[in-house]
């Protein structure tokens, strides 16, 4: 009984702290165009820094959504660039399929208008401004690019 009152004590004053921190987050829209109709379904990531930029895993929002017009991405932090990935994922594998020579053959779209043709994009590439609140996508297939 000592010991839950004791832990008590020391975590009840951590609670009421973290009671008075308000973070905030905002929320922004990401519209969608095709270039062919979409099939499959799209797996989409958003980033908020360069580190670990391209690994979903990593990607302050990461989901697998059903081929539509927009979403709407939630819990960013409103003072820092964004990036975002995506791709049509049309065989359903969760992976971008490449072929022989590394070139995708699933169209995929970046933010900041960034077209990737020849070369990997990095964050600063496919980085919006803070003040951005909406975000066009296209998605092409690396031949239409």
């Amino acid at each position: 009984m000592q010991f839950i009152l004791t832990c008590l004590a020391f975590l009840l004053p951590l609670v009421v702290i973290c009671q008075d921190e308000i973070i905030e987050t905002e929320t922004i829209a990401v519209h969608f165009d095709y270039t062919k109709p979409c099939e499959g379904q799209i797996l989409i990531s958003c980033f908020q820094n360069g580190d670990n930029f391209l690994n979903s895993d990593k990607a302050v929002y990461s989901e697998v959504i059903a081929c539509q017009d927009s979403i709407l991405i939630e819990g960013l932090n409103p003072d820092s660039s964004r990036a975002i990935v995506a791709f049509v994922d049309i065989n359903k594998n969760k992976e971008l399929d490449l072929n022989f020579f590394g070139i995708p053959t699933e169209p995929y779209a970046m933010s900041n208008g960034f077209r990737g043709k020849w070369r990997e994009p990095i964050f600063e590439d496919t980085a919006e401004s803070p003040d951005t609140k909406v975000i066009n996508l296209k998605f092409m297939f690396w031949k239409e690019r």
